[in-house]
Formats: C-alpha cells, sequence, structure tokens
C-alpha cells in the first residue's frame, strides 16, 4: 500500500511539472471525407460523366444548405478524387449521406471515412455566383 501511494504521488509530482500543451479551445468534431474511384468509374469528360458531375454539385449545394457539409474541393492528381468535411452526429448519420450521393449511389466514386476533431469551421462558407 506504501508502494502504491508512493507511486501515485511520483505520478502527480511528474503530471506537475509536465510542460502545459498549447491546445486549441474551439475543437469540434467533424467526419472527413475521401473520394475515390469506385467500381463502376464514369470519366467526367464523357456525356455520362458531365451528367454525373452535375448531380454531385447539386447534392453538395444541397448538404451544404442542409447544414450538414461544411466544405468540399477536388483534390490534386492521385489516390482520392475529392474530399469534403460533413457535420453530423455519427459515422452512421455520414454514412446515410453518402450512400445517397449520386456518384456513389452509380458506383463511380467510393469513399473512406474518418472522424476528426478541427477547429470551428463554423464561419467557413461556400459560395456560389
Amino acid at each position: 500500500m506504501k508502494t502504491l501511494a508512493l507511486s501515485v504521488i511520483g505520478a502527480l509530482a511528474l503530471l506537475a511539472q509536465a510542460p502545459k500543451l498549447d491546445v486549441p479551445t474551439n475543437m469540434k468534431p467533424y467526419f472527413l471525407v475521401l473520394m475515390k474511384k469506385g467500381a463502376h468509374f464514369v470519366e467526367p469528360t464523357t456525356p455520362a460523366g458531365v451528367k454525373l458531375i452535375g448531380q454531385h454539385l447539386t447534392w453538395i449545394k444541397q448538404m451544404n444548405k442542409d447544414g450538414k457539409l461544411v466544405l468540399a474541393g477536388p483534390t490534386g492528381e492521385g489516390r482520392y478524387l475529392g474530399m469534403s468535411v460533413l457535420t453530423v452526429d455519427s459515422e452512421e448519420a455520414a454514412r446515410k449521406l453518402l450512400d445517397e450521393e449520386p456518384e456513389v449511389k452509380a458506383g463511380s466514386m467510393s469513399y473512406e471515412l474518418q472522424s476528426v476533431r478541427l477547429p470551428d469551421l463554423s464561419n467557413v462558407k461556400i459560395e456560389y455566383k
């Protein structure tokens, strides 16, 4: 018992001496979405691809208007085609939304989903003409 008490006191002393971490205070939970080619990828330069891109952009605009999507955009060349950040309550809710996204629904795109904590993005705005 005495050894345990000394160990606890020693641990508390070390914690008191540890440097204070400068962690942002405005962190909030989000879901990061990374879009990639699906099993039935449609080239965006084809008529079918142009139609899917239009539906994809309409979906993004609606999800943003509904307050469920904070930001979205294409990525550079590589494994991923685009990324977005969702603000929903659960992974299940995020997957439900993403499974209805036109490109995902058509099999042209698939996604990877990761919960993240980021600084508050509530002031980020997507602007349209």
